[in-house]
């Protein structure tokens, strides 16, 4: 007997997201680290500035019709992030974290956006913060949604060094990747799965 259409559409779409947030872990590692490469030598003050770094996502009126999911990533350029490094006020997945001295990945995920605003911070200073962004339509794919709008806020020692605005999100479950180095906090870099 085969399953009725609608339970193979959500199937599919689910795998399609764990897919997703596995790509994107990798493209968070992949852009935070060619982040820290410069083609001049830097000085060794601006090499290894690390700083606690807040996040404030702030998403339009629409965010209950999204679900989300976040990688994470902290790292020290001098490799001494220690095992309880986490991400305050979010609450990450237990399973799968990467965690390492000059690196430590997390995931956290939602099947609904809990409300227009969350907020997190680095429980230790880091060098670099990479936050990935995928928020597909929980509501099947032929279903008209109206498109999602965010802020990213980046905060380092309470004031605000940085915004970038995703305005509208695609329907379909595309992501973006923002990361801030905290040696140069005002150069905040973006990539999605069609610039990395």
């Amino acid at each position: 007997m085969r399953p009725a259409p609608l339970a193979t559409k959500r199937f599919t779409m689910i795998k399609t997201m764990k897919n997703m947030i596995k790509t994107f872990l990798l493209v968070i590692c992949l852009v935070a680290f060619s982040a820290c490469t410069k083609e001049e030598e830097p000085t060794p003050e601006v090499v290894s500035k690390k700083e606690t770094v807040e996040v404030i996502l702030k998403f339009g009126p629409t965010f209950a019709n999204y679900a989300l999911y976040l990688g994470l990533q902290g790292t020290s350029v001098d490799s001494d992030l220690s095992s309880d490094f986490d991400f305050v006020g979010i609450e990450t997945a237990k399973d799968g974290a990467i965690i390492h001295g000059a690196s430590v990945i997390k995931t956290a995920s939602y099947p609904q956006i809990p409300s227009s605003e969350i907020r997190f911070k680095t429980s230790q200073p880091v060098s670099t913060l990479s936050v990935a962004i995928v928020a597909p339509s929980p509501v099947l794919i032929e279903t008209t949604v109206p498109t999602l709008d965010y802020k990213v806020e980046f905060y380092i020692n309470g004031l605000l060094v940085g915004t970038k605005t995703q305005n509208p999100f695609p329907i379909d479950p595309a992501g973006k990747v923002y990361v801030l180095v905290v040696a140069d906090p005002s150069n905040i870099i973006v990539g999605d799965n069609n610039t990395i």
